[in-house]
């Protein structure tokens, strides 16, 4: 008996000791009432459990899912990652798993196409957005092994189980399986309460909120590495002054959810990466290298794939019930990728019918939408206001580079928001509120200069290639100076709304609201020069604007200090109000300035190729020089109506102009051209 009882206690401390020994496992949290309070695990079978009804027990069902969890999947608010400060994460350029050994096929001549035709029906039902304010985000799929690991952890389970399939499953096991990762709820570090270590309660930085992905949401591991640097290096820079939230939260949170806009993210990550590694290529063949050219021309060829499979699936599902939201979302990529790649007439195309949807969409809605202050979106749920303003920007941009729009489209929004414009504050608090306001003035006064001409009867509609400036010259006429006076009191009262806040702004160094509102300044600078000039009568008119001119020149230099190294920004900054000043002003130090900026960006913003653009310009300098007189160009030698068109090589572009016929008739002209490459 003693013996007996000895060998049972020996068992029991062994017992004990496995049971210590036993790893633990994640906590289940959705299995039913049952089990649960039986503490064992359930396989969630519905509408009873599998283990209940093997028991012969009653199941008591499941507790009421949440309301985030009763969302379908492509409408949870998936939060982001946050990066802190002592836990930088890497950056795509210095690790080496982006330089691909892989050389994709020759895909000859490839031409991507628009996405949507006409506006189709569309779900505008309330979908719940994320309330967060975020400067960045990070997914947590965005480790660069997250890849390779899960796919070895499918590899050997299912090794495991085509080698046992028996022992799948069932009770014998001695460490209990996690649940599915899709199962899992948000993970939450918890904030430290200890003051200064990471983690603090007051540290928003330091609290991170992940969710790990159920499955890789990428085909091969090329597009997590392209998805990688698009997440790191392209959407850091591409929003420029405007919009952050639009890029590293909207677009990034939309990526998990729908395929086209993840393949289209990831082709603008390719062809960024394409270009920048052209860029350093110049000099590797300098010194005798090709590789960086032959990298370059993967990303390049890669991307091109990465968007024609965008475009194949928007195509697979807009024809099915797709929201208005993620419409846009993706027509927001293809215009950046056309832009960046240089299909401006398809980046127009796709401009134009996205804003006439928005149009569509917000009719019904004008009086809601004009006692709604700076809300432009009828309801911010489904498209927020973000989203509609990102696109009524780009309508200016493609108004001032080509304005293909028709003579009744500019009439009918000219005076769009006009309630709004009325209760416009008397000072702003915010830099988003002032740009919000001064583009939608800004919006409404080009609609404006682009259909003066029609106020004077025998004016004829102006010539499409016709340079901005020179499209907007016309005859005054009495309706359209009265209309003229009416934006410049809209524009001035916006100016003196903003000027504090600029004060502010601008005293304080080193901060993004100082450069977002010296860009905005720059910006209602260049909209007065084409008030000032639309009814002038000849070129020497703008000899009278010297001093706004030398002030858009001070300006600039500003936030070029501010400048990156990027290579396309989204929307136009500096580009634009340079061109002006070295195509308009005569003044030689001022314009060759301005010219000296251009050549030194070595960037696109928008439609704006700062390269193109300082050699059309230079070209501009030297037919008017030939005429000059000391430091003076006279009328006659005076470029005037400059015109622009694709070259018939590849990436060239023909430049004209008209100058008067010396002793010739009045209106007799001289055309003179050139091609830029």
């Amino acid at each position: 008996m003693a013996a007996e009882r000895v060998a049972g206690k020996s068992q029991k401390q062994n017992q004990s000791q496995v049971k210590q020994s036993r790893r633990s496992a994640p906590k289940a949290r959705t299995g039913c009432l049952t089990c649960k309070r039986r503490k064992v695990k359930c396989d969630e079978g519905k509408p009873e459990c599998r283990r209940c009804l093997t028991i012969g027990v009653s199941c008591k069902g499941y507790k009421p899912a949440s309301k985030a969890e009763r969302l379908p999947p492509s409408q949870k608010p998936l939060l982001p990652r946050m990066s802190t400060p002592n836990q930088p994460h890497p950056t795509p350029l210095e690790s080496s798993s982006f330089q691909s050994d892989a050389k994709p096929k020759d895909l000859g001549k490839t031409k991507t196409a628009t996405a949507f035709g006409s506006p189709g029906t569309f779900d505008t039902s309330l979908t719940p957005r994320s309330g967060l304010q975020l400067q960045q985000t990070k997914f947590s799929f965005l480790d660069p092994k997250t890849f390779r690991q899960e796919r070895e952890c499918r590899r050997k389970a299912q090794e495991q189980e085509e080698s046992d399939p028996q022992s799948h499953g069932t009770h014998s096991s001695s460490v209990s399986k996690p649940p599915p990762s899709s199962q899992r709820p948000l993970a939450l570090q918890k904030p430290s309460l200890e003051p200064g270590k990471t983690g603090h309660i007051h540290d928003c930085r330091a609290i991170t909120i992940c969710r790990p992905p159920s499955t890789s949401i990428f085909d091969s591991e090329d597009e997590h590495r392209y998805f990688r640097f698009f997440t790191d290096k392209t959407v850091a820079h591409i929003g420029g002054c405007y919009n952050p939230l639009l890029w590293n939260q909207s677009v990034l949170q939309a990526c998990e959810g729908e395929r086209s806009i993840l393949y289209a993210a990831i082709a603008i990550g390719a062809l960024d990466l394409s270009f920048k590694t052209g860029r350093s290529s110049s000099i590797a063949r300098a010194l005798g290298s090709i590789s960086k050219q032959d990298e370059a021309i993967a990303h390049y060829r890669f991307s091109l794939r990465e968007m024609n499979k965008a475009i194949k699936q928007m195509r697979q599902t807009v024809q099915k019930r797709q929201d208005l939201r993620t419409t846009l979302l993706a027509s927001i990529l293809i215009i950046a990728f056309e832009i960046y790649h240089g299909n401006h007439e398809s980046a127009l195309d796709q401009i134009r019918s996205s804003v006439q949807l928005l149009e569509d969409w917000t009719a019904p809605h004008h009086c809601s939408l004009d006692s709604a202050g700076a809300g432009i979106s009828p309801s911010p749920h489904t498209v927020e206001d973000d989203l509609v303003h990102a696109f009524y920007r780009l309508e200016i941009e493609g108004m001032v580079y080509i304005d293909q729009l028709p003579v009744s489209c500019h009439l009918s929004r000219k005076d769009d928001r006009a309630a709004a414009v009325q209760t416009m504050p008397s000072e702003f608090a915010r830099i988003s509120e002032a740009q919000v306001f001064g583009k939608i003035l800004m919006r409404r006064t080009i609609h404006f200069l682009l259909v003066a001409w029609a106020y004077d009867r025998g004016a004829s509609q102006p010539d499409k290639n016709l340079y901005a400036l020179d499209k907007i010259r016309c005859n005054a006429s009495p309706q359209s100076l009265a209309e003229l006076d009416r934006y410049r009191k809209e524009m001035a009262r916006w100016y003196a709304a903003f000027t504090p806040l600029l004060d502010r702004a601008t005293s304080a160094r080193q901060s993004k609201d100082r450069y977002s509102a010296i860009c905005l300044q720059v910006h209602y600078l260049c909209t007065c020069v084409a008030m000032d000039c639309v009814f002038r009568e000849n070129e020497m008119f703008f000899d009278t604007l010297k001093s706004t001119f030398t002030s858009i020149l001070s300006l600039t230099k500003i936030l070029l200090d501010h400048q990156d190294d990027s290579f396309f920004v989204f929307d136009s900054q500096v580009i634009l109000p340079l061109e002006i000043v070295g195509k308009k002003c005569r003044d030689p130090v001022v314009r060759r300035e301005a010219i000296r900026l251009m050549y030194g960006v070595k960037r696109k913003e928008g439609f704006m190729d700062s390269l193109v653009l300082a050699k059309l310009c230079s070209w501009v300098i030297s037919v008017e020089e030939e005429g000059m007189v000391g430091n003076y160009v006279p009328e006659e030698a005076r470029v005037r109506n400059v015109r622009t068109e694709p070259g018939e090589e590849k990436g060239s572009l023909r430049v004209w102009c008209e100058l008067p016929r010396i002793g010739g008739k009045p209106g007799e002209v001289v055309v003179r051209d050139t091609i830029i490459k």
